[in-house]
């Protein structure tokens, strides 16, 4: 498989602080989201591969796991997970531990490296006699899948592939790949995860199959963070605008509105949009709120300047006292 450099894809040294990693992802998933850039058919692409680094660099212990194969390897080259001890699905007799395949959207390499879900969706009850073999349940398999904001919002079906290991009756183990279509459901938060009872790994002997948990992690946004079900997104207003109100566009998760800036606004200030986040139980949905960020100019002209030096002259605010 090919290695996958995920500090030369966010573009950053190896040795980059988390905040510069963190600052790195936001810059091109800002640049890249397909919602975003429409004009560049590489974008989609450009956006899982950002999403897939960040999802290991923005990690410590993922970070620490990618970071033991060395520097050594350059974008592009082939990759030999056995080699360190990830054996990838299929890696048995060879030292490797034993892993279902994710299924995440992410490349083979991913899978290969962080994939491990402990037996394969395996049998339950393997080595404890013949007695142990007869009405074992199997054992509970987990993965984890990554979806957008756009994914729950539009309430989106993510397909999932995953691969388990099976007795065929006559103590032969055979590899058998299933699909599931998986609803995700309205309300689900980061970290949450979804079962599919006897959807897991097979009983023996005529025992009930485990179940299928599903943890569900939740892509960064370039525009917007989340609170339970409500969004927020942070917009720049000018001075002026926040002293005497104005009209400002906003994005939202459908389309852009225009909401009304009341006089006075203060930095930080939060503007409910009702019904604007994402779904929740029973057909309700979230706020989206608009926090506010009172922006100075970097550059003035000298009419702009006297206008603030004047201002400075005649305001009585003072902010300190």
């Amino acid at each position: 498989m090919k290695y996958q450099d995920y500090y030369k894809i966010l573009g950053v040294d190896r040795k980059a602080s988390q905040a510069e990693i963190t600052k790195a992802f936001r810059k091109l998933a800002r640049k890249y989201h397909p919602d975003m850039n429409k004009s560049d058919k590489d974008a989609t692409k450009r956006f899982k591969e950002i999403n897939e680094a960040y999802e290991v660099l923005g990690d410590s212990k993922k970070r620490e796991r990618y970071d033991q194969l060395g520097n050594g390897f350059s974008a592009g080259q082939q990759f030999d997970p056995s080699s360190f001890g990830f054996g990838g699905f299929g890696g048995f007799g060879r030292g490797a531990s034993q892993r279902a395949r994710s299924g995440s959207g992410f490349s083979d390499f991913f899978d290969a490296i962080f994939g491990d879900f402990g037996n394969f969706g395996g049998i339950g009850g393997m080595g404890g006699g013949a007695e142990s073999m007869l009405n074992t349940r199997g054992n509970d398999v987990e993965t984890e899948v990554m979806v957008t904001l756009e994914d729950i919002y539009n309430r989106t079906k993510k397909s999932i592939s995953l691969q388990f290991r099976e007795d065929d009756g006559r103590g032969n183990i055979k590899i058998v790949p299933k699909r599931f279509d998986v609803q995700i459901p309205p309300g689900i938060e980061d970290g949450k995860k979804i079962r599919l009872k006897g959807q897991g790994g097979p009983g023996v002997k005529g025992g009930a199959n485990g179940d299928l948990l599903i943890k569900i992690k939740i892509a960064p946004h370039p525009q917007f963070s989340v609170e339970g079900g409500d969004l927020i997104t942070e917009i720049g207003v000018s001075p002026w605008e926040a002293v005497l109100g104005s009209t400002i566009t906003v994005p939202t998760m459908e389309k852009t509105v225009e909401i009304k800036l009341p006089p006075r606004t203060k930095s930080g200030q939060k503007i409910r949009l009702r019904d604007r986040g994402l779904p929740l139980a029973h057909g309700a949905r979230g706020h989206l709120y608009v926090k506010v960020r009172i922006d100075v100019p970097s550059e003035v002209s000298d009419e702009e300047l006297r206008l603030f030096e004047e201002l400075a002259r005649v305001s009585r605010f003072k902010p300190r006292s």
